[in-house]
């Protein structure tokens, strides 16, 4: 194991800067539609999203406020006895049911196979995660998180595993103080490096966005970067400064957003642009309303530069998507989900994933959906198993297939790993509920990707008795 520790230098005090109340025109300078052109809300902020002056959809649904397209079953009748529960000689499962988008098919046939499983538990057996990932050239994952190398702190985790599942190198990075670092997102800079964006936390400033770009092929920190929100001091004003999500723009730049605290129970969604070689912060904007807690969950870059940032404002069970052009020019408009997305990712046609939970019309709901290149609903499915499941990852395939993950209750497990797969158009593919057996505890997937042969990797945490949580990747094929 390869531990590097790196004095970062700190930057100064962020301004929030935002728009004028002003959210643009028509059209976007690439052509794209402009979401909205409502007023904004408090010093130029979108409205919240539970306001009911907020766009609407008059053909959306009144509870989930997208419009439902459903999708044909385009297979045949179930063969006699499947669906009771019982293996039949001529089946190769039988779950109960006759639903596709489970681990048995309409057909009782087994939809996918698990190729392996990585658990990774550290040092310290204490509390390991692995929160993101990406695919490499030749297939291989590399899987970032946080992993406890001593009791009571964590290190940011980074581990490349190849595509049969081997374990290929391990990167540790320590902040210079040693107390908590986590990785939380992960992308590919342009010039083949790996940019990580999480948290490391100081005796002085508390929890505070880090940015840190290492080169795959020496291990070495090319460079690093920690933003400390407004909000000055140690303690409750300056403790919850978090990187949550990263992308590269086509021009290589970097961009990163969060959340900054800047006063007692308030904190803004916050986003900013970064040179390819990190010296340089080409614009950044925060939002949000004064008193509320309101961070950004990720970000969506297309091919022209334009800027897509998915935000929760106050955590109401709704979201946001705040979109500007990539110069940094301000906001240029927004649109609201009246039911709060966590994660989102573009697709290969141009569309959008995303990935959420419904907690008003049907509680504990977990909403996948699929959405036009201007946020417009094109499909949508739920899955509902209790009030305690959460969405937490979306991912598209080569075939613009959809994954989502995330955990959902279970009745004397606490909570089982979720993984629902979508075709193209919507239809329910295959899915899986992983429960670590020896303890029946709480069990999650955090985010999922494709590999360029259409296999399906996810990566979490389950609970193992004696070590607290462990890093957790699978590899699932479908069939």
């Amino acid at each position: 194991m390869l531990a590097i520790a790196v004095g970062l230098p700190a930057c100064g005090p962020l301004v929030p800067t935002g728009a004028d109340g002003d959210t643009g025109g028509d059209t976007s300078e690439d052509g794209r539609a402009t979401r909205t052109d409502g007023e904004g809300g408090q010093d130029g902020v979108p409205p919240n999203p539970s306001d009911p002056s907020g766009p609407s959809d008059a053909t959306a649904d009144p509870d989930t406020g997208i419009t439902v397209t459903a999708t044909a079953s385009t297979t045949e009748p179930p063969p006699e006895g499947c669906g009771d529960g019982v293996v039949d000689p001529d089946e190769e499962c039988d779950d109960g049911d006759v639903d596709d988008g489970d681990a048995c098919s309409s057909q009782c046939t087994i939809t996918f196979e698990v190729d392996w499983t990585v658990s990774h538990d550290g040092a310290a057996s204490s509390f390991d995660v692995a929160n993101d990932l990406v695919v490499g050239p030749g297939d291989e994952v590399y899987v970032v998180g946080a992993s406890s190398g001593v009791p009571g702190a964590s290190d940011v985790w980074l581990q490349q595993i190849l595509a049969d599942g081997t374990v290929g190198w391990t990167f540790v990075w320590d902040g210079v103080e040693g107390l908590a670092d986590e990785g939380a997102a992960i992308a590919w800079t342009a010039d083949g490096h790996l940019v990580i964006v999480g948290s490391t936390e100081s005796e002085l400033t508390g929890s505070d966005v880090l940015v840190l770009v290492v080169d795959p092929a020496t291990l070495g920190v090319v460079w690093s970067r920690v933003f400390d929100g407004p909000g000055s001091g140690a303690g409750e004003y300056d403790e919850i400064d978090v990187g949550t999500g990263v992308a590269v723009d086509p021009a290589g730049n970097i961009v990163v957003v969060g959340t900054l605290r800047v006063g007692p129970g308030d904190s803004d969604a916050w986003v900013a642009e970064l040179s390819p070689d990190g010296v340089q912060v080409r614009w950044q904007q925060s939002y949000g309303d004064a008193g509320s807690r309101d961070t950004a969950l990720a970000v969506i870059v297309d091919a022209f530069g334009m800027v897509d940032v998915l935000a929760a404002l106050d955590d109401e069970a709704a979201s946001m998507t705040l979109y500007f052009e990539g110069d940094g020019a301000g906001l240029v408009g927004w649109i609201t989900h009246t039911f709060s997305f966590s994660d989102a990712t573009a697709r290969l046609d141009g569309a959008v994933a995303a990935v959420g939970r419904d907690g008003e019309g049907f509680a504990g709901e977990l909403v996948t959906a699929v959405l036009d290149a201007d946020w417009n609903p094109a499909w949508w499915q739920d899955y509902d198993a209790s009030s305690d499941d959460e969405a937490e990852g979306i991912a598209a395939g080569p075939a613009n297939e959809v994954a989502a993950v995330g955990s959902v209750g279970e009745t004397g497990q606490q909570g089982n790993a979720w993984i629902a797969v979508y075709r193209d158009d919507g239809t329910p593919w295959w899915g899986d509920r992983y429960n670590n057996a020896d303890a029946d505890l709480g069990d999650t997937y955090n985010a999922v990707v494709f590999d360029s042969t259409g296999a399906v990797i996810a990566v979490g945490s389950e609970t193992v008795i004696g070590q607290q949580t462990n890093a957790l990747v699978r590899k699932y094929l479908p069939l």
